[in-house]
This record gives structure tokens, C-alpha cells and sequence, in this order.
């Protein structure tokens, strides 16, 4: 009593391209956005949060060697090979994650301006003493 319905060649081939299509497209979102796509880059702490994390413990425990060798005591030398040890294995990790290999984050900082940027003309006639708030209620 129920009639079986079948595709015909023209919605065979229809669903067939239609399929291709889909999928060469996911295909192609997957990988132009994937991370394996991209030319390897040698990052600076600004780049990436772990190089910045390993950058900040190398100089963390390069001004640890400053100190112990400005002021030493009976211990300093067995710190210092220590320190300097943790240093190369820190080098290493940089090395292996792409970062830019003996930066500390005493490097890597960006420069701070010695004198505020003045402020622009517009601001300049602001209000006394209220820049930043003109035409907001309290």
C-alpha cells in the first residue's frame, strides 16, 4: 500500500555535491585556524602569557643571583649553582615553547614614558578640575 519513493539521479547528485561542499569547507575552517597551520614564530613575553610567565622567573632568579653575589654569606655559592641551574632548564622550556630565549621580564617591558603625553586640544578646555567628567550625571 505504501509507495517506496527513491531518489532520483539529478537529487543523488545534488546531495552528493552538496556533502563535498560541506565538508571541504569544514575542512578548510579547520585547518586555516588551527595553530599547526602557522609558521612557527619566535614570541616575546608580550606574546604569550607562558613566555611572559617563564621570562618573569628568569628574572626573577637572575636578580636572586645579583643579590647573593652583592651580598654573600656561607651559602651563596650552593644558591647560585642552584639558581643557575633552574636558569638553563627556564632557557629550555623558552626554547621549547616558541619564546625568545634568555629574555627576562625585566627585558621585555615596555618602555614607560618619562612624562605624561599632554593632553589633547579638545581636553585642554575641559572644566576646572574635572576632565573625564563633563556630561556625566552623578
Amino acid at each position: 500500500m505504501s509507495r517506496r519513493r527513491t531518489l532520483g539521479p539529478k537529487k543523488k547528485l545534488a546531495l552528493l555535491v552538496s556533502a563535498v561542499t560541506v565538508a571541504g569547507g569544514g575542512a578548510f575552517v579547520m585547518a586555516s585556524t588551527s595553530n599547526a597551520s602557522q609558521a612557527p614564530t619566535t614570541k616575546s613575553a608580550a606574546d604569550s602569557t607562558v613566555c611572559q610567565g617563564l621570562a618573569t622567573a628568569l628574572g626573577n632568579n637572575q636578580k636572586f643571583i645579583e643579590g647573593q653575589r652583592a651580598n654573600p654569606d656561607a651559602q651563596s655559592e650552593a644558591r647560585i649553582a642552584n639558581r643557575e641551574a633552574v636558569i638553563a632548564e627556564i632557557e629550555l622550556k623558552q626554547r621549547a615553547s616558541g619564546c625568545a630565549v634568555g629574555e627576562s621580564a625585566q627585558d621585555s617591558r615596555p618602555a614607560q614614558p618619562s612624562q605624561p603625553a599632554p593632553p589633547a586640544p579638545d581636553e585642554q578646555a575641559g572644566g576646572a578640575g574635572c576632565e573625564g567628567w563633563a556630561g556625566r550625571e552623578s
